[in-house]
C-alpha cells in the first residue's frame, strides 16, 4: 500500500518569526498535537512516549523549542492553547504511566 499524506500545515507566520520546523510522523511512538488560535498563531506539541520528553514550539516564540518539565511550560499561554496542551499531554500519555496530576493542576488553576 502506498503511503499518502494525511495532514500538511502551511506555516502562517511572517519570516521574521524563524524558519518552522519539520516534523517526522511515521514514529509510532511520537504524538503531534497542532492548534491554531484566534490570532493565527501555530503551536505545536511533540511527545515521545519512550523517553517521556514533552515539547512545545510556536510561530508565536519564533519557532523555539521549549521542553515542559513537571507543571513549568517556559512560555505564556492563553487560556485556549492551555486547555489544548492539556488535551495533548492526556492523549498523549494515556497508555502510559506518566502522571500528569501536577501539569493538570497548575493548568487548571491559569484557566480560573
Amino acid at each position: 500500500m502506498e503511503k499518502q499524506t494525511l495532514l500538511e500545515i502551511r506555516n502562517r507566520h511572517g519570516k521574521g518569526c524563524g524558519k518552522p520546523p519539520s516534523f517526522p510522523t511515521t514514529d509510532p511512538k511520537v504524538y503531534l498535537g497542532y492548534y491554531e488560535n484566534e490570532h493565527g498563531e501555530q503551536w505545536v506539541f511533540i511527545y515521545n512516549r519512550e523517553t517521556q520528553e514533552a515539547l512545545l514550539t510556536g510561530g508565536d516564540v519564533g519557532w523555539e523549542t521549549y521542553k515542559i518539565e513537571g507543571n513549568t511550560v517556559g512560555v505564556i499561554l492563553n487560556a485556549g492553547e492551555r486547555s489544548w496542551l492539556q488535551s495533548c499531554l492526556e492523549a498523549a500519555t494515556a497508555f502510559s504511566n506518566v502522571a500528569l496530576s501536577d501539569v493538570a493542576a497548575t493548568l487548571t488553576k491559569k484557566l480560573e
